[in-house]
């Protein structure tokens, strides 16, 4: 449960990171030209992979949870 609690909160601050950074792409590098808005490209990248990794380890521990308990009260939460 806690691997997947754990996962669960990567993808959701994975989430704000990438809010923020549009955010912040729209406030300040909007028409700045290539380089910048290579690097941002760049971040928005690894921040996504980030979060691909994140949900694949939820995924896998919520399919462990489902072989190892699959009426369980952890079902309420994930």
């Amino acid at each position: 449960m806690a691997q997947a609690d754990e996962a669960l909160e990567d993808v959701r601050r994975g989430r704000r990171m990438i809010t923020g950074l549009v955010q912040f792409k729209k406030l300040n590098i909007l028409g700045a030209g290539n380089r910048p808005n290579t690097r941002m490209r760049t971040l928005y990248n690894r921040l996504q992979l980030q979060i691909q990794r994140a949900a694949d380890r939820y995924r896998t521990a919520r399919d462990a949870l489902l072989v190892l308990d699959p009426n369980g009260l952890w079902q309420e939460k994930f």
